[in-house]
């Protein structure tokens, strides 16, 4: 410096609202080098003066405001250094402040009020960058290469405006506190998160936005940091403006001076709402695939045991089968001689038998004959289920007429009214078709022998949930519906012998038809008031279900 030959310059100082011992102690120091200015507000600087005001001194009452306050004055006085006055405390806010806001480091010194042997050195520096950078402007040519690079070497070795900007525009939500945990700075993540401007957040407290229940531990670990430096990560729970609660995952880290001393603390937020939403997502994912995955196996556990069962109950019904129709035939025999012998009886030895022995010979006829039905009835059973379907359109009112006149020609003394509807069609195994309306309409015939006034009926109704719904309806005896589970199991009668004659196989062969077809047969009774039978038929029965299927 000694070896540079510059223009006769005059500083000029500008000095915004300072106590009058700082603006004195400044005059001592610069002398007439300097012309101090002493100011109130800056919009009453005439605006042609603005150009020359070479330092701009000034001590903020609010130093969170240092980094807006640094950015106007500069706007206003583009070339002018900035010195702040302050004590410890209040310059360690202004330096995070001014980088926060991108000022470069070579535009701004710090002054401490309190240390008066430092401001000589202060104000020469401030004083000799002023020099310098007027030198530049008026006489370029006058400035070596040597204080171009003293100039330049001035600046940050990165530049603070870049990583101020990246500070602002970070995706996470970041903020700068103080030793007592006061906001000095926040940037435009951490004001979506909490709903708030930068301005109504600096140095307001970091509790307020965190729960009540977890301020205590906060402050421990703020504590934590300030005296051991350490970097801590952990979740709490913040909330924001509006009192939504906030799940965060907060870090803290210790930020240093030039010295290594701890002058602030960084906080890093991470909202973790999107993240437990997520995470909530995939476990309920998980737990639907764990469902299906169980269910998946039940169900093909189930259908295994569904299967096998089936297949043992298919061999237990045609071992019964088998067994009902080998039982049935080899009885005929035995009761066909058992027949013949009581008919020999009967024609040439009843002069022979007292009274007595001719009604227990009668006895033994009738039985005979009942026995003779009710082999007839499980060999019709037994054939039901070995007979193979052969579906084909089977017109049940002509089958019935057919019917009718079979047991009309037994009785022909008995007065019944039929009511068969036309038409009623049905796709199915004709010949067992033709057995099911045997059992159904003889039933109605034999259980209205005692109406004054007997009542059959067949017909169908049609568009039902399950398709065509066709029934035999009559005013006989009925029955009570407590017993109508026992209905189509065999050799379940609801009446008794000397009421009604019958083998109780009937009902249970027409249930097994039905079955046969993938029907259902129900019915519906009050007794004396008649019965109702219903049964369904599916429209293209399997030819190779069987009765149990």
């Amino acid at each position: 410096m000694e070896d540079q030959v510059f223009p006769a310059l005059l500083v000029t100082l500008l000095a915004l609202d300072l106590p009058a011992a700082d603006q004195a102690r400044i005059t001592g120091i610069l002398g007439n080098t300097t012309r101090i200015l002493q100011l109130s507000n800056w919009d009453d600087l005439p605006q042609e003066e603005s150009a020359s005001i070479d330092i701009v001194a000034l001590a903020p009452e609010d130093p969170n405001h240092s980094g807006w306050l640094a950015q106007t004055i500069r706007t206003r006085f583009p070339l002018a250094q900035l010195l702040f006055l302050g004590d410890a405390a209040q310059l360690n806010l202004i330096r995070q402040q001014l980088i926060l806001a991108g000022i470069p480091k070579a535009h701004w010194s710090l002054l401490k009020q309190e240390r008066g042997e430092q401001w000589g050195t202060v104000l020469a520096e401030i004083h000799e960058k002023a020099i310098l950078r007027q030198a530049v402007e008026v006489s370029p040519q006058a400035v070596d290469s040597a204080v171009v690079m003293r100039l330049q070497s001035a600046r940050p070795e990165q530049d603070a405006q870049f990583m101020a900007s990246a500070l602002r525009h970070a995706h996470e939500a970041i903020l700068f506190l103080d030793l007592k945990g006061r906001i000095t700075f926040c940037n435009q993540a951490a004001e979506r998160l909490y709903g708030l401007r930068q301005d109504d957040m600096l140095g307001r407290p970091i509790l307020e936005w965190i729960v009540e229940q977890q301020q205590e531990g906060f402050m421990r670990t703020v504590e934590s940091v300030r005296s051991e430096g350490s970097d801590l990560r952990f979740q709490a729970t913040h909330v924001n403006c509006d009192g939504d609660l906030i799940p965060v995952e907060q870090s803290l880290a210790p930020v240093r001076d030039w010295r290594g001393l701890i002058m602030g603390i960084t906080s890093v937020v991470h909202d973790q709402r999107e993240h437990i939403e997520q995470e909530k997502l995939r476990i309920e994912q998980a737990s639907q695939q764990l469902f299906m995955d169980r269910m998946e196996k039940m169900q093909a556990e189930l259908e295994c045991r569904i299967d096998q069962r089936t297949r043992d109950l298919q061999v237990a019904n045609e071992e019964l089968e088998s067994f009902s129709y080998s039982v049935s035939h080899d009885l005929r025999a035995p009761l066909r001689a058992i027949e013949g012998f009581s008919a020999i009886l009967m024609q040439d030895f009843t002069s022979h038998l007292p009274a007595e022995g001719q009604i227990l010979l009668q006895r033994v006829r009738q039985a005979i004959y009942r026995m003779n039905q009710l082999v007839d009835d499980l060999l019709g059973l037994s054939m039901v289920s070995r007979h193979e379907l052969h579906a084909e359109s089977v017109d049940l009112s002509q089958i019935s007429a057919h019917i009718v006149g079979r047991l009309a020609a037994e009785a022909p003394k008995r007065q019944v009214i039929w009511q068969i509807q036309p038409e009623v069609e049905a796709k199915g195994d004709p010949h067992l078709l033709e057995i099911l309306l045997e059992n159904l309409l003889g039933n109605a015939w034999k259980y209205t022998r005692k109406a004054m006034q007997a009542r059959i009926e067949l017909g169908v109704m049609i568009d039902q949930p399950e398709g065509a719904v066709y029934f035999v309806r009559d005013n006989g005896a009925g029955f009570d519906m407590q017993y109508a589970h026992k209905l189509f199991t065999p050799f379940q009668r609801l009446h008794g012998a000397n009421e009604f004659e019958g083998t109780g196989i009937g009902l249970a062969t027409v249930a097994r038809i039905v079955r046969r077809h993938g029907g259902r047969v129900w019915a519906e009774s009050q007794p004396g008031q008649g019965s109702t039978f219903y049964f369904t038929l599916e429209t293209e029965p399997h030819p190779h279900r069987r009765a149990t299927d």
